[in-house]
């Protein structure tokens, strides 16, 4: 089996068959969506026909939603998948915004998080979206003058207590909803039912993986993560190959790799975030040229699987794409990903 080509199809980077956003965000599970600009594109990538529109409406009327999920960073979720998969992290998610207030002084304690728990719950409930700095604006007519450390914990752990979830989708600015009014209550699941389905998600989508790679992902304790793969045993296939021991999910794509694709991947993109150990798609000499030690994962060309350089987007649109060593990307290469970029922008 070739990791590399095998990871291309089941992240649905190639060859996807995949026609909404919906089924998108529901094969992979749940998607890094830090960064407002690029994450429409993260979606619309792997979709069979991408449209900016198709991915705008699905986020607006709430089918995929945006919050603090696993590792407490903002992710992609379905609405099916998203009370599920709050309650999972919940309970460490709230320790490391925790740790995030006291690491920068901010002063906040729990009284503070339920007493804003309560006012945001007040702003939002019957309101279809409100603005970041609008909710901030009605924090402060209530007493609460957050500053800008306090207000991005003060928000995420308003998110992680299942408050508020994503808005509308608005340019250059955050959007917040009323959860109870956004998303329908569904089932609900025990943590071992919960940690099944993360893992199936997790391997079909990033296969082929490893444990460590879907505790990583999760960003939950390692005894938990092997017992959940240990329990998916039946659906899982282990490849060993460069010494470690490899999980391919029985519905991952393993078949329709066709060699010279090349494809424009977005920052903070699931092909390189995804995993613990990147070195099977980007040669670790080079990594340090796709994302930083601050946690900064630029937009990178992926060919035949492969991240061969960085890309980013001129005005009049325009793309300029240079390999990893300085040497600018023939346009010819990526061509046919340019193509799919602009057609997505456009539709």
């Amino acid at each position: 089996m070739n990791l590399t080509t095998t990871r291309l199809l089941s992240q649905q980077l190639a060859g996807s068959n995949l026609e909404t956003p919906e089924e998108v965000v529901d094969w992979m599970g749940a998607m890094q969506a830090q960064d407002l600009s690029s994450f429409p594109w993260a979606v619309g990538i792997r979709m069979k026909r991408p449209s900016l529109q198709a991915v705008t409406d699905a986020f607006n009327r709430g089918t995929i939603v945006r919050s603090h999920l696993f590792r407490a960073t903002w992710q992609l979720a379905t609405a099916a998948d998203l009370r599920w998969m709050l309650d999972l992290c919940r309970t460490r998610n709230r320790r490391i915004i925790s740790g995030y207030s006291k690491a920068v002084g901010d002063g906040l304690t729990e009284d503070d998080f339920l007493r804003s728990d309560a006012l945001i719950a007040e702003i939002t409930s019957g309101r279809p979206s409100i603005r970041c700095s609008e909710l901030a604006h009605e924090l402060t007519l209530r007493g609460c003058n957050f500053d800008r450390h306090q207000l991005t914990h003060v928000l995420a752990r308003a998110e992680i207590d299942g408050v508020i979830c994503s808005g509308d989708l608005t340019r250059g600015e955050r959007s917040f909803a009323f959860l109870e009014d956004k998303i329908p209550p569904g089932p609900a699941l025990d943590e071992e039912e919960a940690m099944m389905l993360a893992a199936r998600k997790f391997f079909r989508s990033h296969a082929p993986a490893t444990v460590a790679d879907f505790c990583w992902w999760t960003g939950l304790p390692l005894q938990a993560c092997r017992r959940a793969v240990a329990a998916l045993a039946d659906e899982l296939t282990p490849v060993r190959q460069q010494d470690e021991t490899f999980y391919v999910h029985a519905e991952s794509r393993t078949r329709g790799f066709r060699r010279g694709a090349a494809a424009l991947v977005p920052s903070f993109d699931e092909y390189i975030i995804g995993y613990k150990s990147r070195q099977v798609v980007l040669d670790p000499d080079f990594a340090m040229q796709a994302y930083n030690r601050f946690g900064y994962f630029k937009p990178v060309v992926v060919q035949d699987g492969v991240v061969v350089g960085t890309w980013k987007q001129q005005s009049g649109g325009r793309i300029e794409a240079i390999d990893f060593h300085g040497q600018l990307i023939p346009a010819e290469v990526i061509g046919q990903a340019h193509a799919r970029l602009t057609a997505f922008l456009r539709s």
